[in-house]
């Protein structure tokens, strides 16, 4: 599995869950032992998850199954499905973890849900290298998800939440996608909520990142 991993697929990620040598010695078979360069680890990011994300950045700069490791991805908070019962991390701490990656010259990266909250957590200088290849929310605007029923949604954690999109929408139904799916009322709505949370990088205009 492992190698046929490596031999077709351009990149992959590794979740880090509690067991963290679970995590280490899949990136080892699939970099050290089979030759893959782009593989990253995915992080998910909150109160209860802190000690984890120290733990893997110190890691990262002493454990050699991780010497070709390609970087560590931060995965936003949703508190929806397993991560109900998470808590957010504040800025401050957020922005701590940023600037260590920084010192220590640890690759990173960040969910399109994360962008506010990293870009907050840069200096100037930062901030206007990093700015060009940091996407925030695209929820429906050039993106969107579709569940295995064909229902509409304008991302997978958006599926079934109360409110307007607690039904999706059947495009198993519909004759003009544009119209009855992309300029939807609902659609145009939400794609408006976006745009200005991403102007005041606020991260999400539903969840709490």
């Amino acid at each position: 599995m492992a190698s046929n991993i490596a031999k077709y697929c351009g990149a992959c990620a590794v979740s880090r869950y509690s067991d963290k040598d679970v995590c280490y010695s899949t990136i080892d078979l699939l970099t050290n032992k089979h030759g893959m360069s782009q593989v990253n680890i995915h992080q998910l990011v909150a109160t209860e998850t802190l000690d984890d994300i120290w733990e893997t950045l110190k890691d990262i700069k002493t454990d050699a199954r991780l010497k070709k490791l390609n970087a560590i991805v931060f995965l936003s908070l949703k508190q929806k499905g397993r991560g109900i019962g998470y808590t957010p991390i504040s800025q401050e701490e957020y922005a701590k973890i940023i600037q260590y990656c920084f010192s220590n010259n640890i690759s990173f990266g960040s969910d399109s849900c994360g962008a506010g909250k990293l870009l907050k957590s840069l200096n100037d200088e930062q901030y206007k290298r990093v700015l060009p290849v940091v996407e925030p929310c695209e929820a429906s605007s050039f993106s969107f998800y579709c569940d295995v029923d064909g229902k509409y949604f304008p991302c997978s954690f958006m599926a079934n939440e109360d409110g307007d999109w607690k039904e999706g929408i059947d495009m198993l139904k519909i004759k003009d996608f544009v119209r009855e799916v992309w300029k939807n009322p609902r659609t145009t709505a939400f794609q408006n909520k976006v745009q200005e949370c991403n102007k005041c990088l606020n991260g999400c205009c539903h969840f709490k990142i």
